[in-house]
């Protein structure tokens, strides 16, 4: 049997956060006896102090704070079954706009979009390019449904928000490439020294997360907004680090490059990130056709 009530939980979470029963009530617009006594019975049903009050002041006890956590997780809970039950009332969507990341081939997003058509042809997806920033701030602004993000393993934020939920996919494989005349392919397999003073090209999306920052294996960069131009770029000069792709295997321009500082490919993962408030079929079936051809592509 339950002891406690959701209210409870709010106005004890509420007044650990804020320090005091005043500051509780203010922050949740109810008067400070109703968050007060809401502690106070809280307390009296689990039989444990969760604040010392002394001079005005509330101290969270061990007890307080090891509630505090468990709190917390119950209260995102609820929100977001609050949110799901918000849906259920609310008629299944068939147009969904999902941002994409640079490095992702055409090919992946054409089969992903044909794959959601065979489930349901009535399913429209705009596919649009944003960045990571842009991409989570669309996704709370509601103005995106979905996104897949370059992940940053230098940051946290690529982590969900509250609204938000994850499912990392994977990583993209990529090579090495120059064009056929460059003086580069003489030397591979080559070294950091050879490309130091060739041009390096890379994706506008990696340099807004500070890859070129942190890998600048050249001293001459280029930022390009898509693989397509790159591609054009290499093949009359410098290199780049690029996903495979059909487009750049089978262009006779182009070739890869063997490197003896890479034993294995560097590592471009993406995040699924999607909007916790959105549910349905049709919603869930793109989600998992997304999962589903990043598997087949780049697994």
């Amino acid at each position: 049997m339950i002891h406690y009530t959701l209210d409870q939980i709010l106005s004890f979470a509420l007044t650990a956060e804020h320090g005091s029963f005043v500051k509780a009530a203010r922050a949740s617009g109810k008067d400070r006896t109703t968050i007060s006594e809401h502690v106070n019975n809280l307390e009296i049903a689990l039989n444990t102090n969760l604040f010392e009050r002394g001079n005005n002041k509330l101290v969270i006890t061990e007890q307080g704070q090891l509630l505090l956590r468990w709190s917390r997780a119950l209260i995102r809970h609820a929100q977001g079954l609050q949110t799901f039950a918000d849906s259920l009332s609310v008629s299944d969507k068939t147009h969904f706009r999902i941002a994409i990341d640079l490095h992702l081939s055409n090919d992946f997003i054409l089969d992903t979009d044909m794959a959601v058509r065979d489930v349901n042809p009535n399913i429209v997806v705009d596919w649009i390019y944003r960045n990571r920033a842009d991409s989570l701030e669309d996704l709370v602004n509601q103005s995106i449904d979905a996104a897949i993000v370059l992940r940053d393993e230098f940051s946290l934020k690529s982590m969900p928000r509250g609204e938000l939920t994850a499912c990392y996919l994977g990583e993209v494989r990529g090579k090495l490439y120059t064009g056929v005349d460059s003086p580069l392919k003489a030397l591979s397999p080559v070294n950091f020294s050879d490309l130091i003073g060739s041009i390096r090209y890379f994706l506008q999306s990696s340099s807004e997360i500070g890859i070129g920052e942190r890998a600048s294996y050249s001293g001459r960069q280029v930022v390009l907004h898509s693989v397509e131009l790159i591609e054009k770029f290499i093949e009359k000069d410098g290199w780049a680090y690029l996903p495979s792709s059909q487009s750049l295997e089978s262009n006779p321009k182009i070739t890869t490059l063997e490197a003896n500082f890479l034993n294995s490919h560097w590592p471009m993962g993406h995040f699924l990130m999607s909007r916790s408030d959105m549910s349905g079929r049709n919603f869930h079936n793109v989600l998992e056709s997304i999962k589903k051809m990043y598997r087949q592509f780049y697994s």
